[in-house]
């Protein structure tokens, strides 16, 4: 089944939720998604991609928030090198070059200068995150920041170039649970007593088939990672393809176990 990104039916991106993404594409490196965090597709930006795919993943951790506005570029450095800003102005700048592609000025990766944003980080308005951030857990990026260096756990970035850390009644480690407990306890506010081995967590790999100035515009999905174990969408069990391959049915279901 192939979704457009232009439009995506929200039934895409809610049953894909309780699962990881697997972006795959030629010349380009793996991206991995955490759950939730399925709206980071339509960020992102891919640039030399032949380069950053000798140098290992990109990965984006769990529930990730980000606005429409945002970028996360992945394979291309500009200007603001190793910086942590946030100015309004020379953000929106930026973007308008960003988005404008031909008129991005790139220079080479470091092997160590990947994009990697852990679980529930928050991306406001007008950010820009680019490859050589390592942001940390729980953190939170102001508007019109620009990122491309690490961040630590726990922290709020605003204007000024200010940096604090989240109170540590804030720092619980929500995102640890079972989907279904996460969702409790987005409406009681009480955590999830128990903790899921996220590498059993499964995986929708999805195929890259249409990119337009480094912007991707639709997905394939193929098939579905299980302990690492892939198993391509014509192999798998009638009702784990009925799930994937209905997505635009209305009622909409989504099951957080169905594909384990």
């Amino acid at each position: 089944m192939k979704y457009s990104l232009l439009n995506p039916p929200n039934s895409f991106y809610a049953k894909i939720a309780p699962y990881k993404i697997e972006l795959v594409y030629e010349n380009g490196p793996r991206i991995l998604i955490g759950r939730g965090s399925a709206g980071a597709v339509t960020a992102l930006r891919l640039h030399e991609l032949d380069h950053v795919k000798k140098n290992g993943d990109v990965e984006i951790g769990d529930f990730l928030e980000i606005n429409d506005s945002a970028r996360l570029i992945v394979g291309g450095k500009h200007h603001v090198d190793g910086l942590i800003v946030n100015t309004l102005s020379q953000s929106a700048a930026l973007l308008q070059e960003i988005n404008s592609s031909n008129k991005f000025n790139f220079t080479k990766l470091a092997p160590s200068d990947l994009l990697k944003i852990g679980s529930n980080v928050v991306v406001t308005t007008n950010c820009i995150v680019q490859s050589g951030a390592f942001i940390g857990d729980n953190c939170i990026l102001g508007p019109g920041t620009i990122c491309s260096s690490p961040v630590q756990d726990n922290s709020i970035i605003f204007s000024n170039n200010g940096i604090k850390t989240l109170p540590a009644k804030k720092q619980v480690r929500w995102w640890d649970g079972t989907y279904s407990e996460i969702i409790q306890f987005t409406k009681d506010g009480l955590p999830p007593t128990k903790s899921i081995d996220r590498q059993r967590i499964p995986v929708v790999v999805c195929a890259v088939t249409k990119i337009v100035n480094a912007t991707i515009k639709s997905l394939e999905i193929i098939g579905v990672k299980n302990d690492g174990v892939y198993v391509a969408m014509g192999d798998l069990p009638e009702h784990k393809k009925n799930y994937l391959s209905t997505l635009d049915d209305r009622p909409l279901v989504v099951d957080d176990e169905i594909l384990y």
